[in-house]
């Protein structure tokens, strides 16, 4: 019978001895973000030999490519394999004795500036998804988008680098922005929440201490808002409340758009956002391949707090024997 273990796989581009990279590495850990900020990995690796101080020693633009794999991890399942993405080395630090090497990686590419130079535009009659396009092509980047577009009569990037500026568009429309395997992945947050989780974790399965949060008493069932459309135009009101709700207790937001649609779109976007914050979890637990960004997991056993969750981030760590991750969720809004 098969004995449970777990591995990481990697490649450098600057040497095709994989085998060896894979063998040499320690300690791994990638945070792996549904949204908000890049993904990062950071390894420590062997250097007895001495190559990354030498031949292997990371140049501007040098990459990772790494892989988590599972082998019988659980009776009756197939092993598993979680492909981590590409990553640009940012950092190199040797140390010793004996000698070693760290590694820290982001999936950002360094090409044109994408979260280093700020920069100043202004789009007339686009679109969020041309947006995105222009800023995917000036790095060098593909865009994957999963959502639905929106028309935008006017948009200004001012001061802000292009990866700032992207998540900050992305985030007024409830659009959710991943920087993943060279591409700038746009995709729809609530429908996502709408998948099916990948697992149910049991209270039993969490690994010493968790923390959750429940705002009981503060939890908003509706939202008013104030819009102009136009720059001369007088401002005008929108207001929603939560289906089966009776809208006492509203958020109040002000914002621009560009008709009564758009103001509906970004008002439910920012009541989603605030009852995204009103119920959440963070523990650790077993690894496991399956825990992804963007993907939901069933918790029960936690009472009043059970119920389907969202990953926001998951940090996978592997080091020596051990494979644990470690969950930041809140409890998915579908409601609307």
């Amino acid at each position: 019978m098969d004995t449970m273990r777990s591995y990481v796989a990697i490649h450098y581009n600057r040497s095709k001895d994989t085998a060896a990279i894979t063998d040499g590495c320690e300690d791994y850990t990638y945070e792996d973000y549904a949204t908000g900020q890049a993904d990062v990995v950071n390894l420590t690796m062997d250097d007895s030999g001495r190559k990354w101080i030498g031949a292997w020693f990371p140049r501007s633009g040098d990459y990772l490519k790494c892989w988590i794999k599972t082998k019988a991890w659980e009776t009756g399942k197939a092993n598993g394999s979680l492909f981590c993405g590409k990553f640009y080395i940012d950092e190199c630090n040797p140390s010793g004795q004996p000698s070693k090497v760290t590694l820290s990686a982001i999936a950002v590419p360094k090409r044109n500036g994408f979260s280093k130079t700020e920069r100043n535009r202004t789009w007339k009659k686009t679109t969020v998804k041309q947006i995105l396009g222009d800023i995917a092509k000036r790095a060098g980047m593909k865009l994957v988008f999963d959502t639905g577009d929106h028309k935008i009569s006017e948009e200004s990037q001012s001061g802000q680098t292009d990866l700032e500026f992207a998540f900050s568009l992305c985030d007024s429309f409830d659009i959710c922005l991943k920087v993943f395997n060279n591409k700038l992945v746009a995709y729809d947050q609530t429908r996502y929440e709408k998948k099916k989780a990948v697992r149910t974790i049991k209270y039993s399965d969490i690994l010493g201490d968790y923390s959750g949060h429940a705002a009981v008493s503060k939890v908003y069932d509706g939202v008013k808002m104030q819009y102009a459309v136009g720059k001369k135009e007088a401002t005008r009101t929108y207001e929603f409340k939560v289906p089966g709700m009776k809208g006492a207790r509203k958020m109040y937001v002000s914002d621009k758009a560009d008709s009564l649609s758009q103001a509906e779109h970004k008002a439910k976007a920012a009541l989603r956002k605030a009852l995204r914050e009103d119920f959440t979890m963070n523990f650790e637990v077993e690894g496991d391949v399956r825990y992804k960004a963007a993907s939901t997991v069933q918790l029960k056993g936690f009472g009043k707090m059970d119920g389907k969750y969202f990953i926001d981030s998951v940090t996978h760590k592997k080091s020596r024997g051990a494979y644990t991750c470690s969950l930041a969720l809140h409890k998915v809004v579908t409601k609307f």
